[in-house]
């Protein structure tokens, strides 16, 4: 993820998340697992570079939030409330 900012952040030249580079590297981005029980999430090669960064971004930070005792409280899609991992990262 810092690659990524710190490109748009210090580019000498105007890039958007389709300039090549950038596209590379969000396609790279993993998302990780959040939920209990363990899931494995679907990586959703269709998405798009931003919304990739996006996603994983979001994903990253529900689970240190969590991490730190914070209780987190998630719906999906459907309006299904999902428990969010504690403890350890994986």
């Amino acid at each position: 993820m810092r690659p990524v900012r710190n490109a748009f952040a210090h580019s000498k030249i105007p890039i958007t998340f389709e300039t090549p580079e950038v596209a590379t590297v969000c396609a790279d981005l993993v998302r990780i697992n959040i939920f209990e029980p363990a899931e494995e999430p679907d990586q959703e090669p269709s998405l798009t570079p931003r919304k990739r960064l996006e996603v994983v971004c979001n994903e990253t930070m529900i689970r240190l939030t969590s991490f730190t005792g914070h209780k987190v409280e998630f719906w999906d899609d459907t309006g299904k409330q999902r428990d969010i991992m504690d403890g350890g990262l994986p």
